[in-house]
């Protein structure tokens, strides 16, 4: 019954090859990826544990039966976008995040008192990761509350636990210009609930307000593939940041 080609079991646990579920022993005929490539049981009640972000559903097997599948439910997905920027465009980018409601804050920062970047007068002092908040789903005075500022001992600094999509600022110097990118593929809808509080319904009651924040990523993407043009190798460059490599010795850093 099984397919023959070496399959993994449905749980993140176990990487070893088997055509067969490990807890209750049914054969694989066409067995369901989850988008980390792995196998889940159709049968065995296990799989309401999956190993990714999924919920369980309802789909009609081959022979006719009704079985349980995992389909997408909100998964926490990679998505990020690579760039090159110079001043000018980093400015412009910054207006179209601010005249929408967002903020600017670093990830991390030495003291409790993290600052907020609104304007570009906002100083920084040079931090080059950085988190953009929404300010209608994440509110300033989310900063000022020990829930969601914590000391990070391994690294001596203070971090926010929030909703947040990382930013990665792209920046030029005497001899290179910098990557940069933003990613939202570690916010869910757990991201919008504080640090001691219970996950329970986590997905239902911040449902909505992920899809916001997404939404708000996608705009970004948008905005940048519409302004800046794309290399044979997937970056995009704005436009000042051509007129820099183009006029200047500068070589391209992915770092």
């Amino acid at each position: 019954m099984g397919s023959g080609r070496p399959l993994h079991c449905h749980r993140c646990i176990c990487r070893g090859g088997r055509n067969a579920c490990p807890s209750c022993a049914t054969s694989w005929d066409a067995p369901i990826l989850c988008r980390r490539r792995r196998a889940h049981c159709c049968v065995c009640r296990s799989l309401r544990r999956p190993c990714c972000v999924w919920r369980a559903g309802l789909t009609r097997h081959p022979s006719g039966r009704l079985r349980r599948r995992l389909t997408p439910a909100l998964a926490v997905k990679s998505m990020q976008i690579n760039f090159y920027m110079a001043d000018e465009d980093r400015r412009a980018f910054h207006d179209y995040l601010f005249s929408r409601g967002a903020y600017l804050a670093p990830d991390r920062w030495s003291t409790q008192n993290i600052p907020l970047v609104k304007t570009h007068s906002d100083d920084l002092n040079g931090s080059r990761k950085l988190k953009i908040f929404k300010s209608d789903l994440f509110p300033e005075s989310h900063f000022q509350d020990p829930a969601w500022v914590t000391w990070h001992a391994p690294t001596e600094k203070f971090v926010v636990h929030g909703p947040g999509i990382e930013y990665l600022v792209s920046f030029t110097d005497a001899n290179n210009i910098h990557r940069g990118r933003l990613y939202m593929g570690l916010v869910s809808p757990s991201s919008f609930v504080s640090l001691g509080q219970s996950l329970t319904g986590a997905y239902a009651q911040h449902q909505e307000s992920y899809r916001a924040l997404e939404n708000f990523y996608k705009s970004c993407v948008r905005y940048i593939r519409k302004n800046y043009r794309k290399d044979s190798a997937g970056f995009y460059h704005g436009e000042a940041s051509d007129t820099a490599l183009t006029s200047s010795e500068l070589v391209k850093v992915q770092a």
